[in-house]
């Protein structure tokens, strides 16, 4: 049974913690995908993550919070698959066939 004061300690520590001021430093390619109309996680979030990670792309995929559904699963699993294949173009349309966008 956790003591009551550890678990204050714990909670008080995942509500303070930010990663925004380490993202700059992530330097490996990287692929932020979020539901459109997630309300558990805004968009809004996933955006600010990409916005602060050098050349990250984001991928918005017409759901909501559960994108491990099966009806959404394919098409987020086939996203994932087209970052792993290769860069994304600077000129790629945010509502392109895939979904992908570079961040700037």
């Amino acid at each position: 049974m956790a003591r009551t004061v550890g678990a204050l300690w714990q909670v008080a520590a995942v509500a303070n913690w930010s990663s925004i001021p380490l993202l700059g430093s992530i330097s490996a390619p990287t692929l932020v995908v979020c539901g459109e109309y997630d309300r558990i996680v805004p968009p809004t979030n996933s955006h600010l993550l990409a916005a602060r990670i050098p050349n990250a792309v984001i991928s918005v995929v017409p759901a909501g919070h559960d994108l491990q559904r099966p009806d959404v699963a394919n098409p987020v699993a086939m996203r994932v698959l087209r970052f792993l294949d290769g860069p994304v173009a600077e000129d790629v349309a945010v509502d392109d066939d895939a979904g992908l966008s570079p961040c700037w």
